[in-house]
């Protein structure tokens, strides 16, 4: 199981996210680009200076385009490296890590793989998670990648949440189904004892 991405991507991010990947997908290097686009991530996140410095507006776009030229240039690819003086010519390179986590969700619609939280009691294990991912992943038909969230609400189960869809495997759920059953089975019980006085009167 994989750390879960985040959702919150703008409408404005997820734009440039296709943009990206269209350019990705015509160069046929778009798990290439993806893999890239982590890294820079990961760049962005371990320096926050330097995307402050990147979306800072009060700088004009000829100095960021400088300071993307020096920092950028020949360490990325060509398409990343044109792809940021874009963005920046469109002053919205403080978009880019939603641009970034777009392009994963992008890439992961394309692979029909689809992200989603399952809740347990205690951490599973490598095994008993990846049995998990396969057995829901065939009940939503999709490559389901799943974040582990701990919750000792959860009894002797676990609940997996994939988009606006549970699916719950705990055992308060199997009792509370028993319970339903019993009290429907008492239902019928009773209606058909009321039958049979109303006959017998």
């Amino acid at each position: 199981m994989t750390s879960k991405r985040p959702d919150n991507v703008s409408a404005v991010a997820r734009v440039y996210a296709q943009a990206l990947l269209e350019m990705a997908d015509e160069a046929h290097q778009v798990n290439e680009i993806g893999e890239e686009l982590v890294q820079l991530g990961q760049l962005l996140s371990d320096h926050n200076e330097l995307l402050a410095l990147l979306a800072n507006r009060l700088i004009s776009t000829d100095e960021r385009s400088d300071s993307l030229e020096k920092i950028f240039k020949g360490r990325v690819s060509d398409l990343v490296y044109r792809f940021l003086l874009v963005v920046n010519r469109k002053d919205r390179l403080g978009e880019l890590p939603g641009v970034i986590a777009g392009y994963a969700q992008l890439l992961d619609e394309r692979n029909n793989i689809i992200e989603g939280d399952v809740y347990v009691a205690e951490r599973l294990s490598d095994s008993q998670s990846q049995d998990v991912s396969d057995a829901v992943s065939r009940v939503v038909g999709m490559n389901v990648v799943l974040s582990q969230q701990v919750d000792p609400g959860v009894i002797g189960g676990f609940k997996v949440r994939v988009g606006d869809r549970l699916i719950d495997g705990s055992v308060t759920t199997q009792l509370s189904a028993m319970r339903s059953r019993l009290t429907a089975i008492g239902r019928d019980k009773a209606r058909q004892a009321a039958t049979e006085s109303g006959q017998e009167n």
